[in-house]
């Protein structure tokens, strides 16, 4: 593994078998008294990451779980923990494998489950999208209850939860047109979903949502877990690791390709370190419970981005401004909240740090 000569990185490499628990070998013993343990699912994705992030800056010890040990895919991890006070310990876990967290769990305070697919969907919708969103909850909160020790669990769910957003229908909840907490997305069916045409993919997704997050409130309730869940709206942000989804969009734009969801609609956003923070923050507040939609009060599109990307930088981008797009208006009612964590982070400031964190990484050349 990368930063080798780190003594904050450990390593638990669980390995299944049928009928039997999860077998551990420590490669490395974490420094000095740890004061706190607290467990990250989806630990190397882009929002688990900065969730990563933010608690090694706390000084805790994180109980980073991943699809496989080693290799360079996490070494940003490894970075992390080399230069924050934290300590950071690999789990080898896989969603779908009942017991795959339950090391993981042991002795955690909080755990945040921020892992579910989150892509186009290539062969089998179900097998690469629903069945592990709804099976790793289930996984996670069956590993919770065995610990018991855990006093919270945050889950990153979407506002995908609340409301489809590739085909949004009115909300039956509110009486000022936006969207809440109390909304629901159930209008996705599987034979909308399994089809296979390219603008229907991220349907599987869009409803993998709804279904792991009922689901966690469901045996959450059974298995007398305290459970907050985070619904983010599509998330930007300067990336740490490897490119997300969302922000494969504004490299898009940038590339003179922009997404047509983006050219002739609008879309709600919201920066991955307010994310992170809202998980912080739900997980250590006493008073924080149910649901919380976290979204920028503005829907963005092409022209937004467009204008703050000219305006930020010192080299023109020279990117069009004289697009028809949908108009920005209000999307979600985020009360709650903004109660809860504050302000968020503005949609200039997202963008901008968002294209330089790009740019560091070589993942497209600044505007000559």
């Amino acid at each position: 593994m990368g930063c080798a000569a780190s003594k904050k990185v450990s390593v638990e490499q669980l390995q299944y078998n049928a009928g039997e628990g999860g077998r551990s070998t420590s490669a490395a013993a974490p420094v000095g008294k740890v004061t706190q343990i607290v467990t990250v699912t989806g630990a190397g994705g882009f929002i688990g990451t900065e969730v990563v992030s933010q608690l090694l800056a706390k000084g805790v010890q994180v109980n980073a779980c991943v699809r496989k040990i080693g290799g360079p895919k996490y070494a940003h991890l490894e970075k992390l923990a080399a230069a924050l006070p934290g300590t950071l310990k690999f789990f080898e876990a896989d969603l779908t494998a009942p017991g795959s967290f339950d090391k993981a769990c042991e002795g955690a305070e909080y755990v945040h489950h921020v892992a579910s697919p989150f892509d186009l969907w290539n062969e089998d919708p179900d097998k690469e999208i629903i069945d592990p969103a709804i099976n790793g909850t289930i996984n996670i909160l069956q590993a919770v209850a065995k610990a018991r020790c855990v006093r919270r669990v945050v889950l990153t769910s979407s506002v995908f939860g609340c409301v489809n957003l590739l085909a949004p229908k009115p909300p039956e909840n509110s009486t000022t047109g936006l969207y809440d907490e109390a909304d629901w997305s159930d209008d996705v069916t599987p034979e909308m979903y399994r089809d296979p045409a390219p603008e229907t993919r991220l349907l599987a997704y869009a409803i993998s949502k709804p279904m792991a997050e009922k689901k966690a409130w469901e045996l959450s309730k059974e298995l007398g877990i305290d459970l907050v869940t985070i619904c983010p709206a599509l998330v930007f942000g300067p990336q740490i690791g490897s490119n997300s989804l969302s922000n494969s969009i504004l490299m898009g734009m940038i590339a003179g390709a922009p997404d047509p969801g983006f050219t002739n609609a609008m879309c709600p956003a919201v920066d991955v370190r307010d994310v992170a923070r809202a998980h912080m923050v739900a997980a250590e507040k006493p008073e924080a419970e149910g649901r919380y939609i976290i979204s920028l009060p503005d829907t963005a599109n092409q022209l937004t981005i467009n204008k703050i990307l000219n305006k930020n930088f010192p080299m023109d981008f020279s990117l069009p401004e004289d697009l028809e797009n949908a108009p920005e208006k209000p999307m979600f009612d985020t009360k709650k909240c903004n109660a809860l964590i504050g302000p968020l982070i503005g949609m200039n400031e997202m963008v901008a740090d968002t294209a330089r964190a790009m740019m560091t990484l070589g993942q497209f050349p600044p505007p000559t």
